[in-house]
């Protein structure tokens, strides 16, 4: 049975010390339509009513404790392939130009997280081991 690329990526968020090398391989499968071409690949519509919520309440509220100051989600554009729970997209802050990329499996509820500042880049996993109130970064 062949390996899906999903299930490779999935397999990559989870082990990886060097959380470019999952970031990389997801930029080539977008580079290749891998991913938008899937059955299921859609937007989604109202990302505050979905399971993403807690994700990205999660990021605006370590982003405000890292920068000092309170940073809050403008925009968001997150797409989702339901059957293999796998979330993307951008998300975008009111205090910055640069958009957040996102990628993140619901099942095992891990992803990466991008954020680019002015001189660097940061990348970390997510992990929301209890969705009330257990949110951890790494």
């Amino acid at each position: 049975m062949k390996i899906h690329v999903l299930d490779t990526l999935k397999k990559m968020v989870i082990s990886a010390r060097d959380l470019s090398d999952p970031l990389n391989y997801f930029f080539d499968l977008m580079d290749h339509n891998q991913i938008i071409t899937l059955d299921g690949h859609r937007k989604i519509k109202q990302p505050y009513k979905s399971e993403l919520a807690m994700i990205l309440k999660m990021v605006s509220f370590y982003l405000s404790q890292k920068q000092q100051k309170p940073v809050r989600v403008h925009k968001s554009i997150l797409y989702t392939v339901a059957r293999f729970n796998f979330f993307h997209g951008l998300i975008f802050l009111s205090e910055s130009r640069e958009p957040i990329t996102m990628i993140y499996f619901s099942d095992i509820q891990i992803g990466i997280i991008v954020y680019v500042l002015p001189h660097s880049t940061e990348m970390f996993r997510i992990t929301l081991a209890d969705k009330k109130d257990c949110i951890k970064m790494h």
